[in-house]
């Protein structure tokens, strides 16, 4: 909730990605959700880290 431009959640799937065993496992995927559509557009916008978007979902 109010995930706004999503850097939390980039911050969540670093640390998925570090975990022991992570390569053997499922990766980690992570919902942003915000009430302010703005905020999620503006984070849509913003260049994601390689690997990352397609693993991220936006909903408000």
């Amino acid at each position: 909730v109010a995930g706004g431009t999503g850097d939390v959640a980039f911050a969540f799937l670093d640390r998925a990605d570090s975990r022991p065993r992570a390569a053997s496992l499922p990766p980690a995927r992570a919902i942003v959700a915000d009430i302010n559509a703005e905020m999620l557009r503006a984070g849509a916008a913003r260049k994601t880290p390689t690997g990352r978007g397609d693993r991220l979902a936006r909903v408000c």
